[in-house]
């Protein structure tokens, strides 16, 4: 080797260094800028894991709520891994924004670094494939979503590069085959559709073996398909042990194969490639490219068997109830990773200048896809879906105002939204949709399979059988929702049980919604004392205008203001001379009047408020 050619090398591997890292500051940042837009998303999903999370540190086990255990996750490995910064007393929102936000970023980095990119022809239009990465708002919205995807797709990557590396030597190398197989199985324990990808990548070894690569013997797709399996099977061997379970309690909530499932799954997929239909024809020529070529064909093997593996599995599950599409981190992921490995199969040629041209092209096509593929991203992506979200914070204000009225009670709340209301109320639930219950999962109805995905279930008579003291549907919204449209229409018993009240909190900012109250709940609802009929001043805020809130005292009290008449409907008829007593601000200046089961309220100078209303019977002399 020459003195002239070793310079050439120093100044190209110089210039390579100089080229990554500015490549990954830029990667970078635009990753950050672009997840900022999102800014606070945190999905609501996201926080049935941290209330397992929580609950686990506080050495509750992993349990969603007081009671016998059941397995409302499917994410395991992202739970226990969350754990770790819970341990350290580090805010779980916190950690699961940067846990996501770090996995999301190393995904172009892993494919910025593969060998083969350093040639100074491939690196631009390297660059310019991996910046899909972060102007996609799928991608910048799931990295501080809270959820597992961005670990699922690093893990997967893994796999990916490992295999590669198997693929480009002519020699069985068990290592790489093991290292493949231990994060196939760290996937599965993410998600239990992870297991998927070891059958495929099984598969792509033995379909490689058939066409002529005799160095990839039957072990290694044994080895791929053994540690992946005993990672499931110990997984399940402790939801027996735990949950006396076979399968996840989400399973049975979500996984119904039926021909409503296919259309809807039809129109997730069609909802996310049509309106960036020039990336993903560009993503499917590069992948037959990539086939098409002896010294890749393996590579592309494998990327299109994840891929369309993937996308049939997705089809049949219906897609998801997310319009976030965070199915489609993995498809991105293979896609993009096609199109990188094009460059490098390019880069890699004989011939100096149709290599040059090759890359030159298909550069340009690139820098000419970007602006409209960020373009879409906007419009069809995550930027609606983040925008329809933020009702998790509202959940967060009344989670936080019933910790701080009713955290010594303890009462009973039914959700349908159960992440924001037990993680931030602490108190004791039922998720009235059955993710995180037994008993609606196991007694599905008909609605299953043929509606929103997780959202179909649902059983009005047994959560009115558990005697909620609270009920909340979503944000506080004013009616029931889902199934309970119909188990708790007007003319039911839940009508005749429960009140729906407006409460206001201020904690972090103000917002008011509607809760349906127990009227007769033991612990928070009206109740007898000795022969007085007492009732807390909440039941008498019918609407948002007179929205119960927090007095100096921390309890919740009831404005009243002057003019207005506020009404109360009792549990049973009262004597109109029974002696009535209010207790609150500007209380005597306060007028009742009782009609039958009918408790009148106003005042007509002054504002007031209402804490407790106490009726008594009066003494016969």
């Amino acid at each position: 080797m020459t003195p002239a050619h070793m310079r050439e090398i120093a100044s190209t591997r110089w210039f390579a260094r100089v080229f990554f890292l500015a490549a990954s500051s830029v990667l970078l940042a635009v990753l950050v800028y672009h997840s900022r837009k999102f800014f606070p998303f945190f999905v609501d999903d996201a926080l049935i894991s941290l209330q397992y999370v929580k609950r686990f540190v506080a050495g509750q086990g992993l349990t969603w709520t007081e009671g016998p255990a059941v397995e409302g996750y499917s994410n395991l490995l992202w739970i226990l891994l969350l754990s770790i910064p819970g341990a350290l007393g580090i805010d779980l929102m916190l950690a699961a924004r940067i846990l996501g936000f770090v996995a999301t970023a190393l995904l172009p980095l892993l494919l910025l670094f593969r060998r083969g990119i350093d040639n100074p022809l491939a690196m631009l239009p390297a660059f310019l494939v991996l910046l899909l990465f972060p102007l996609s708002s799928i991608m910048a919205l799931w990295a501080i979503g809270g959820l597992e995807q961005p670990l699922f797709a690093l893990l997967l990557l893994l796999v990916i590069l490992a295999l590669f590396r198997q693929f480009d030597v002519a020699e069985y190398r068990p290592r790489l085959i093991r290292f493949a197989a231990v994060m196939l199985g760290l996937t599965a324990l993410t998600r239990p559709d992870g297991m998927l990808f070891a059958v495929l990548a099984a598969m792509t070894v033995l379909i490689l073996r058939w066409r002529g690569r005799p160095d990839l013997p039957l072990r290694a797709a044994g080895t791929l398909l053994v540690i992946p399996s005993l990672s499931v099977v110990g997984q399940t061997a402790f939801r027996l042990l735990y949950y006396h379970d076979w399968i996840p309690n989400p399973a049975r909530i979500k996984i119904a194969f039926t021909a409503d499932r296919v259309r809807t799954g039809m129109e997730y997929l069609r909802g996310g490639i049509t309106p960036e239909w020039v990336f993903w024809t560009v993503a499917a020529f590069s992948l037959l490219a990539v086939v098409s070529m002896k010294r890749s064909r393996a590579h592309g093997l494998l990327l299109a068997s994840f891929l369309a593996g993937w996308g049939v599995y997705v089809l049949l599950i219906g897609g998801d109830h997310f319009t976030g599409l965070r199915h489609f981190i993995p498809l991105y992921l293979f896609a993009i990773a096609g199109m990188v490995e094009l460059i490098r199969a390019v880069a890699a040629g004989a011939n100096p200048r149709r290599r040059a041209a090759v890359l030159i092209v298909y550069g340009t096509a690139i820098a000419f896809l970007l602006p409209q593929y960020y373009v879409a991203q906007r419009q069809h992506y995550g930027y609606p879906f983040a925008e329809s979200h933020h009702w998790v914070w509202d959940g967060e204000v009344l989670g936080r105002l019933f910790h701080e009225v009713y955290g010594r009670q303890k009462p009973l709340i039914g959700v349908t939204a159960a992440g924001c209301y037990p993680y931030w109320s602490e108190l004791p639930a039922i998720d009235m949709l059955g993710l995180n219950d037994r008993y609606i999962a196991m007694h599905p109805t008909r609605a299953v399979g043929n509606g929103w995905v997780g959202h179909e279930a649902g059983n009005g008579a047994y959560v009115l059988s558990r005697k909620p003291d609270l009920i909340v549907f979503t944000a506080g919204n004013p009616e029931p929702q889902f199934q309970y449209e119909v188990d708790f229409a007007p003319g039911t018993p839940f009508r005749t049980q429960y009140v729906p009240v407006w409460m206001q909190g201020s904690d972090p900012f103000v917002f008011a919604g509607t809760v349906w109250m127990r009227r007769e709940s033991p612990r928070i609802g009206m109740r007898r004392d000795g022969g007085a009929l007492v009732i807390p001043g909440v039941f008498f805020a019918g609407s948002e205008a007179n929205a119960a809130r927090l007095n100096d005292g921390r309890t919740l009290e009831t404005p009243l203001r002057a003019g207005d008449t506020l009404r109360c409907t009792l549990p049973g008829a009262i004597p109109a001379d029974a002696r009535i007593t209010i207790r609150g601000t500007h209380a005597d200046e306060i007028r009742s009047v009782v009609r039958g089961k009918l408790l009148l309220l106003t005042t007509p100078a002054v504002g007031a408020a209402i804490e407790e209303v106490r009726i008594e019977q009066r003494e016969t002399p």
